[in-house]
């Protein structure tokens, strides 16, 4: 780091003093002769400097700076900003739209600290922190995520409290690396490590208060089975089908806390239940016992819409799990992962269904099979090949692994398995 030199007058300009600087020959001097000059040593130790006015050496000013190496001794903290305030006795709910920075010591840090799960400073890491805003210290954030769009607002610090804010805005919930550093002040001769922290960030109008421990889910009454659907660009996020017609667990957390959510009283339909739901992205796809879909986007707290383009009823519906992070020309997502498959298992039309825009609106295919009348048990996108994987029925009263290529209407066979192999778990 370049050591500032600024030459400060109450009775003369810098114009009529034309002050010179001079140094050790071990260290250079940018802009000598103005006012405001900063140099850089090679090697650290006791450097002389000097300052000449009016060439005057007789009057000059000499002065002493000993250069000490540093060493990060010192870490950034990330941590999701929570309500309320350290003191109260009300339960603190994360929100993970805003964000706290402070400065700790390992050899201090409290046990929250020192594991990751502390969500305001130590005592030790307040009196910290402020040592180094006094000095002029200013963390820098930057935020990665090749999917989501992020925006932050200013960072701004709590004196009292210790710590820097900084409020986040994002168009979809996704894996949020936070990356933090510092200026390179020093403080007993160490400066704050530039730190790294992977978040699974939320928009503030996901959270619910609904949404509870899911030790809770062992305590369903009604709950015959449990079976996952997660979300490919957003790995956090995930439903369970309860076995229970009209209900479903949401969770945004990897099932550390989730929410039952139900469908009755949604204004639907008639028979409000639930066939097969998946989550794409922050939009929950429901299939219900009439065959149609319905969508509900979860950060908006809009009410489910039902799906339009379907020209038969459906029983199933499919999504990616993995995610493409590559963008487009017009740097949007990748429109890969906005793919919903839907399908009837009991007709033999060889006919399933395609949304490019999250399950909102279909359209049919139509895929060319050896069989006459192919029925579709299962369905599934693939990332790397302009196709969807397919189990069909076959003439011989057996099962078929197809992969579709849309672009050439063609199937590559795969697979065979016969009924008794499989026909006591397809429907």
């Amino acid at each position: 780091n370049s050591i500032e030199l600024e030459y400060l007058s109450e009775s003369e300009s810098a114009s009529v003093a034309n002050p010179v600087w001079s140094t050790t020959s071990d260290c250079e001097i940018t802009n000598s002769t103005s006012a405001s000059a900063s140099a850089v040593c090679s090697s650290l130790g006791t450097k002389s400097f000097a300052l000449v006015r009016n060439g005057d050496t007789a009057t000059k000013d000499q002065f002493a700076i000993v250069l000490q190496s540093s060493a990060g001794c010192y870490n950034w903290y990330i941590a999701a900003a929570s309500s309320p305030e350290p003191g109260t006795t009300s339960a603190i709910t994360l929100q993970h739209n805003v964000f706290l920075i402070w400065a700790f010591s390992d050899d201090s840090a409290s046990a929250a600290e020192k594991n990751g799960t502390a969500v305001f400073p130590s005592d030790f890491s307040i009196l910290l922190t402020n040592q180094f805003y006094n000095l002029g210290e200013y963390p820098t954030l930057s935020m990665g995520s090749m999917v989501a769009t992020f925006n932050q607002s200013s960072v701004v610090f709590n004196k009292d409290a210790g710590y820097w804010s900084v409020s986040v805005q994002a168009d979809r919930s996704e894996a949020l690396t936070v990356s933090v550093k510092g200026s390179g002040i020093t403080v007993f001769g160490c400066f704050v490590r530039d730190s790294v922290r992977v978040f699974n960030f939320i928009p503030a109008s996901f959270e619910s208060s609904s949404f509870v421990s899911s030790s809770s889910l062992a305590a369903a009454p009604t709950l015959t089975a449990f079976d996952t659907r997660w979300s490919g660009c957003s790995p956090h996020m995930a439903i369970g089908l309860t076995g229970q017609d009209t209900a479903l667990y949401l969770t945004k957390s990897s099932f550390a806390r989730s929410s039952l959510v139900s469908i009755d009283g949604a204004n639907i339909g008639n028979a409000p239940a639930i066939l097969d739901a998946v989550i794409i992205q922050d939009t929950l796809l429901v299939v219900t016992s009439l065959g149609a879909i319905y969508v509900k986007n979860l950060t908006e707290g809009a009410p489910y819409v039902a799906s339009t383009g379907l020209s038969d009823i459906v029983h199933r519906v499919s999504v990616s799990t993995t995610c493409n992070k590559l963008r487009d020309k017009d740097n949007l997502p990748s429109l890969f992962n906005s793919k919903v498959l839907a399908w009837n298992t009991q007709t033999t039309t060889s006919v399933f269904f395609l949304s490019t825009d999250s399950g909102s609106s279909f359209t049919s295919l139509s895929f060319t099979s050896s069989s006459s009348a192919a029925r579709i048990f299962g369905a599934s996108i693939l990332l790397n090949y302009s196709g969807y994987l397919l189990l069909t029925s076959t003439s011989e009263g057996g099962y078929q692994v197809l992969v579709w290529d849309y672009r050439t209407n063609t199937t590559l066979s795969g697979a065979n398995f016969t009924a008794s192999l499989l026909g006591q778990v397809l429907p």
